[in-house]
């Protein structure tokens, strides 16, 4: 297990080369270096979201891991390989819900860790937590089209140009729905 902190989720690389296309070396050729680099991008992304729903370090890092496990098994079938950082969000959040509800079935602990008692502001804290998932469950609840702007820019740390180049990339390629 990797003991290393991640990235933020605003301290995302910066491309050099588009993600598609770094998805495209790696699917076809199995170029390590090109999985690297979409994990090095996207860590602070996935990390982050796991992070919101989970609460537990062990927890997070195995969904962390899941999800570029699922990344690396599904890169042949993405079929909006533009869309990645979208399709991360979507696979990591259904998947640390996933660890969560066991938990919950198991009775092993909820979805957030107990915060000591003698903490200063744990109703504040534990409110943003609270906060946190909700906005995570209603941005997983919209279309893909919709949430692929929010996610670029306040969680992947895009600007709004960035993202609205990206969005007229799409439309332009033919792909009206994201």
């Amino acid at each position: 297990m990797n003991t290393q902190p991640h990235q933020s989720e605003t301290e995302c690389g910066r491309a050099t080369q588009a993600d598609a296309e770094l998805l495209s070396l790696f699917a076809v050729q199995r170029n390590e270096a090109a999985f690297a680099e979409l994990v090095r991008r996207h860590c602070g992304l996935v990390s982050g979201v796991s992070r919101r729903v989970l609460r537990n370090a062990h927890d997070v890092e195995d969904v962390f891991q899941a999800t570029f496990l699922v990344l690396a098994r599904d890169a042949k079938s993405i079929r909006k390989q533009a869309s990645l950082t979208n399709w991360l969000y979507g696979v990591t959040y259904r998947l640390a819900m996933l660890v969560a509800r066991r938990k919950v079935r198991r009775r092993e602990t909820g979805l957030i860790e107990p915060l000591p008692l003698l903490e200063p502001d744990v109703l504040g804290k534990l409110t943003e937590s609270h906060d946190r998932q909700l906005i995570d469950e209603e941005l997983n609840a919209l279309p893909a089209k919709y949430r692929q702007p929010i996610v670029l820019h306040y969680l992947s740390g895009q600007t709004q140009q960035q993202v609205a180049v990206r969005q007229a990339e799409q439309v332009e390629g033919g792909s009206r729905t994201v």
